[in-house]
């Protein structure tokens, strides 16, 4: 009988000992996951407000540039969101609620109420702040993120980012020479 208890009693050392490990396991995951599903959250939201303030700039830019830019912001961003929303699908992430960054859609307010040149210049201001704030983002998926696939995707989209962001530095300073 002795033994029969022992041996119970060891089996259930063993079996707690393999829950905890379970739990912690688990834990570590989920912490994990939990940068990869903020990293896709924010670049959703960044995406669609490009998309947006793109579509914006394309009907309000007075200056050529300006409504040029405009459509590479809608054509490539669809794209990127495009390529984020098919990874975000096998990666088990399509259940994540879609969120808006509240700044995202005063620069939105506040740009749709200027009209030619003061547009123009405020529009390209937005390019250059809203991309140095998502290189960031991507710079810290590419460098920081756990999962594989969202980090190389990141990190792949890192150079278009970056000549957006030089583009848009340009179209700051052409627009800065309007009246």
């Amino acid at each position: 009988m002795k033994k029969y208890l022992f041996t119970v009693a060891a089996l259930l050392v063993v079996l707690t000992c393999i829950h905890a490990q379970q739990r912690n396991t688990t834990r570590n995951a989920s912490g994990n996951q939990q940068q990869d599903r903020e990293f896709v959250q924010k670049a959703t939201a960044a995406g669609k407000s490009e998309v947006r303030l793109g579509e914006l700039g394309q009907l309000r830019g007075t200056h050529a540039m300006v409504r040029e830019y405009g459509m590479m912001m809608v054509k490539d961003h669809q794209m990127a969101n495009k390529e984020l929303e098919e990874l975000v699908m096998q990666k088990g992430y399509a259940d994540m609620p879609g969120i808006a960054d509240a700044a995202d859609d005063e620069a939105y307010e506040q740009l749709s109420k200027k009209k030619g040149d003061a547009f123009d210049k405020a529009f390209a201001q937005q390019m250059v702040k809203d991309h140095e704030k998502v290189i960031r983002l991507f710079t810290m998926q590419a460098e920081n993120g756990k999962d594989e696939a969202l980090k190389n995707w990141a990190a792949q989209k890192l150079p278009v980012l970056k000549e957006h962001l030089e583009h848009a530095k340009r179209l700051q300073e052409t627009v800065k020479q309007q009246k």
